[in-house]
């Protein structure tokens, strides 16, 4: 299959998928409301999933070791390697 036939392929799924979406929202809906317990538990997930999107992650940072840019690429150029964290130096390091 060439790229172009691919895409039109890929583009009229889409479109079939998104002339579908009101009967596949109320498909789930129903699901959430009569199906078995894991059923029904999937469609609510899938449903909140996509009217309000994931939630939020928080990271955190830990910021113990101040390297400038440099001194954080020397690090890992000195190591051979990638693999960041692994490779600060247990110091901190300030200006």
């Amino acid at each position: 299959m060439s790229f172009d036939s691919r895409s039109k392929a890929e583009f009229r799924v889409r479109e079939l998928a998104q002339e579908n979406t009101v009967e596949a929202v109320e498909t789930l809906v129903e699901v959430m409301r009569t199906g078995r317990p894991g059923e029904r538990l999937a469609a609510a997930v899938a449903l909140l999933d996509r009217g309000w999107g994931w939630p939020a992650q928080a990271v955190e940072v830990n910021d113990t070791a101040k390297l400038s840019l440099v001194e954080l690429l020397a690090s890992i150029a000195s190591t051979g390697t990638g693999g960041v964290g692994r490779y600060l130096p247990s110091r901190s390091l300030t200006r």
